[in-house]
């Protein structure tokens, strides 16, 4: 872990683990996560955002793993009921890597997310107090094509359904795409029929 010492933390609902977390981290790399810490949440002028920008192998993702660590004791803190960590990374197998890393050094259950963005109304049911959600450009902001793909089609179809009732038999043709007809859509209707799509989305 880039030379660090690693950290093993019992988490339960009152502990604070920012401290513990940032024990693990080498001293410049501590100072880097409390001064970034300190410019989102503490300071009189924060902000809202922070770049932090090195060489190589000095350790940015576990400084990201102190940051995280002390913004989790603090929005508890704040009485925040589910923190969700975005992560952007510009390819999998990288945020496979760096999310392992920030997995192993915060003692959370996390729920990961590496798929499409769009997705997620399928999805938020499942998340937890705490959740790491990796994003990539390739599975959550490409679009494939304009038409995005049949599951995102069906989510919004069967999200308009419960907004507006049964849409019909017209309507379906419109959410198509490349699929040969409507029977056709209607099969991936019912194959998705027992994910729970999230209501506050719906609304």
């Amino acid at each position: 872990m880039d030379g660090t010492r690693e950290t093993k933390v019992t988490f339960n609902q009152s502990a604070e683990f920012g401290e513990a977390v940032l024990a693990g981290l080498k001293g410049f790399q501590r100072k880097t996560a409390e001064y970034a810490f300190k410019r989102l949440y503490r300071a009189e002028d924060s902000t809202r955002r922070f770049l932090i920008a090195d060489e190589v192998g000095l350790g940015k993702t576990l400084v990201a793993a102190g940051v995280i660590a002390e913004a989790i004791d603090h929005l508890r803190e704040e009485g925040v009921p589910r923190i969700d960590v975005i992560y952007i990374c510009s390819n999998q197998a990288i945020a496979r890597q760096n999310v392992d890393r920030i997995r192993h050094h915060l003692p959370i259950e996390t729920k990961p997310l590496a798929e499409r963005i769009t997705l997620l109304p399928y999805r938020l049911d499942a998340l937890k107090e705490v959740n790491l959600i990796a994003l990539t450009p390739g599975t959550s902001f490409n679009s494939a094509s304009a038409e995005g793909i049949v599951e995102e089609r069906v989510i919004l179809f069967r999200m308009l359904t419960e907004a507006w009732g049964d849409l019909g038999h017209n309507a379906r043709l419109v959410f198509l795409g490349g699929l040969r007809n409507v029977a056709r859509f209607k099969e991936y209707e019912d194959s998705y029929e027992d994910r729970r799509v999230d209501q506050s989305i719906v609304e």
